[in-house]
């Protein structure tokens, strides 16, 4: 499976160029003004003042991130849907196309990161802290194809919360596996950068970041195969 994803990947990767490229362009602006995205996952380690002014100093980011965000992905989704199934890429029409999905999906990232940040609250109780890590750790990889259930069936939000999970269930282990794949890119390039002394420079953190994003659309596209897969299972049942 991983392979037969690599090999659509591949053939598709001049059309996910344009989305990784504006990805990146977007990060090296939000570095050059002082907001990493990467120090977001600090505010969780203080407590909740920290958290509460950590929130509000880059509230402007944040909110840029979730209602931009939402139609930027979820155009990008509706192009690797065609990816998957082998069909022309019309930016044009996909625009419109991700432009229908835009409330829907903004509505299911908010429910996706609201569950994620409450697990994350959990943490700044001493006393749940390994508790919090395992449940982030566990729901993670189940909630990563809810995204792609929208997109590829056309849903509710609240529908492709719930089979979104279910799906996230069936393969939690192939996703986790490359959840750790990412995290480990992730990680190296963030010590290579502190080890090599170039933690502010924009030109390293901008080539990291088109690394990391790149291993980031083959998820999103291994995500979106697994749907196509679902599709296959969902056309048996109903045969019999």
């Amino acid at each position: 499976m991983y392979k037969e994803v690599w090999n659509k990947y591949t053939k598709g990767f001049k059309f996910l160029l344009p989305f990784i490229l504006v990805k990146v362009l977007c990060e090296g602006i939000g570095f050059n003004l002082g907001f990493n995205k990467y120090d977001l996952y600090n505010i969780f380690r203080g407590n909740l003042s920290d958290f509460k002014q950590a929130v509000m100093s880059n509230l402007a980011p944040i909110l840029f991130i979730v209602f931009v965000g939402s139609l930027f992905y979820a155009f990008l989704m509706v192009v690797i849907k065609e990816l998957i199934n082998e069909k022309h890429i019309d930016y044009r029409e996909d625009f419109k196309e991700g432009i229908g999905f835009y409330l829907r999906y903004l509505v299911l990232s908010i429910i996706i990161e609201a569950v994620l940040i409450g697990i994350n609250l959990l943490g700044m109780i001493d006393m749940l802290k390994a508790i919090a890590w395992v449940l982030l750790i566990g729901i993670t990889p189940i909630v990563i194809p809810c995204d792609s259930y929208l997109i590829y069936y056309n849903t509710s939000s609240v529908e492709a919360f719930k089979k979104g999970l279910a799906v996230g269930k069936k393969y939690f282990m192939e996703i986790f596996f490359l959840g750790i794949i990412a995290g480990i890119v992730s990680g190296v390039s963030g010590v290579s950068m502190v080890r090599m002394g170039l933690k502010t420079s924009s030109i390293i953190y901008v080539c990291m970041e088109f690394i990391i994003t790149s291993v980031e659309m083959y998820l999103c596209m291994f995500v979106m195969f697994i749907c196509k897969k679902e599709e296959k299972s969902v056309g048996k049942i109903i045969e019999c």
